[in-house]
Formats: C-alpha cells, sequence, structure tokens
C-alpha cells in the first residue's frame, strides 16, 4: 500500500468517527443519525425496590441526510424513565409476553435545530387495538452543553372506547460536562390524556443521568428518576444504558 493510499485511507476512517462521536448529544438517543452510521443502546431498565426489570435494546440507522429509521424498545430512548419494555426479566405477570414494547421509529427534519416524529409500537398492534406517534423534537447545542426539549401525541386508531386513549408527551432535557470524560443529564416532562380534565390525570416524571464516555464512540448512563414528582404515590425507577456510535 502506498503512503498515499494509506493516507486517503486514514482521512477517512478519521471522518467517520468524528461523524459518529458518542458525545456529540444525548447517550442513548441520538436525534438524528449521519447517513449511512448506526446508533445502537442497551439498557437494563427496572423499579428502584427491585420488583421488575427488563433488558431493552435500541437500533438507529441513518438511511440519509433527510431520515433516521429506529427499532426502539427502551424507555431511555425517548428520554424517558421507567420499565415495562423489551424482553421482561423480573416482574413477569403471568399470562403475559415476556417479550413487548417495540416502536418503529422515523425522524426527519423539519428546519433548522427541529426534527418530526413518526412511530408505532409494533407489538400492540391487533384488529381491536391500535394508535400511532406525531412528536416534534428541538435541539439545542453549544459545545458540549445541549438542550432537547420534545412534544409527542398518541392517537388511538383502534380500541378507543375500549380505553385506547390519546395521551400527550411535553418533556426537556439538558446536558452539561463534568470533569473529564463525565456528563450528566437531567430532564422534566408532563404526560396525560390532554382530554381528560385539561390533564387531571397527568403525571410529573423527571430523572438525571451520569454519563461516562468510554471512548469516542461508546460510552455509559446511569439513569435514577420517578414516574411523578407531584404525589406521594410514585415509582422510582433506575437504567443503565451502554450505547454505541457506529458507521
Amino acid at each position: 500500500m502506498t503512503a498515499r493510499a494509506a493516507g486517503v485511507i486514514g482521512v477517512a476512517l478519521a471522518a467517520s468517527a468524528a461523524a459518529a462521536r458518542a458525545d456529540d448529544g444525548p447517550l442513548a438517543a441520538p436525534t438524528l443519525v449521519p447517513a449511512q452510521a448506526v446508533a445502537v443502546a442497551a439498557a437494563i431498565e427496572g423499579e428502584l425496590d427491585g420488583d421488575a426489570a427488563d433488558v431493552a435494546a435500541d437500533v438507529w440507522y441513518g438511511v440519509g441526510t433527510g431520515l433516521t429509521l429506529g427499532l426502539r424498545h427502551s424507555q431511555r430512548g425517548v428520554d424517558a424513565i421507567g420499565a415495562g419494555r423489551g424482553l421482561c426479566l423480573r416482574g413477569c405477570r403471568a399470562g403475559d409476553d415476556r417479550y413487548r414494547g417495540v416502536a418503529l421509529t422515523a425522524r426527519f427534519p423539519l428546519a433548522a435545530r427541529l426534527t418530526a416524529e413518526l412511530a408505532t409500537d409494533v407489538t400492540a398492534w391487533s384488529p381491536a387495538h391500535a394508535a400511532v406517534t406525531v412528536g416534534a423534537i428541538a435541539d439545542w447545542r453549544d459545545g458540549r452543553r445541549w438542550a432537547r426539549a420534545t412534544a409527542r401525541l398518541g392517537i388511538g386508531l383502534l380500541g378507543r372506547a375500549d380505553g385506547n386513549r390519546d395521551r400527550a408527551t411535553v418533556e426537556a432535557t439538558v446536558g452539561v460536562p463534568l470533569a473529564g470524560r463525565f456528563g450528566v443529564e437531567v430532564g422534566v416532562g408532563v404526560a396525560g390524556p390532554p382530554s381528560s380534565d385539561y390533564f387531571a390525570e397527568a403525571t410529573a416524571p423527571a430523572w438525571a443521568q451520569l454519563d461516562w464516555w468510554a471512548g469516542r464512540c461508546w460510552g455509559l448512563g446511569l439513569a435514577i428518576g420517578t414516574d411523578d414528582v407531584t404525589r406521594g404515590d410514585r415509582t422510582g425507577y433506575g437504567a443503565l444504558t451502554v450505547a454505541a456510535r457506529l458507521r
């Protein structure tokens, strides 16, 4: 191999790694993935009291600069905290499927720093039940500091009379660097059926995640939070996430 060819290959590899840096934003769920790049994440999510635990994996692929497709199981994949998706490890209910909750997701840019999202949970589809989620994601970034705000509306298409109601969520997450390779993400949200007495049944989840960028293209995240900070009857959740960006 000539020196010139080796140099060309080296530049190409460096560009590939730079485009797939893990610390370009949220650890577990990038808003958009560069063309022909892949982002993967595996998480153990569960209740802090140990009554429930799941393992959930997400895969995001950049089809092109205008489209990212995702196969999502985890709650962390949409800046949330919780359990009950993916493969059940603990707290599985008798008669329920051990594998549950896989959402097909498409994201595409609408404007500068604004991305549209369309998703559906295919494991929940049946002749009597179906739903889709539409949303918008706004991103801001300044060096290693970033913020992301999302608004989603889940629309019940079939089975509305049986409780498949519309559900709205609004969430905001910020990330800041700490010492060295460490960073922290903090998020809050509001979720509930918008047509029920102006969110009378709404909850206000909150969470924080410590990130460790173990390498240029992969990292670890440890999250802790609750499904509702406004009421005494709440559940605490935790999540351990391993995420990587590949070319």
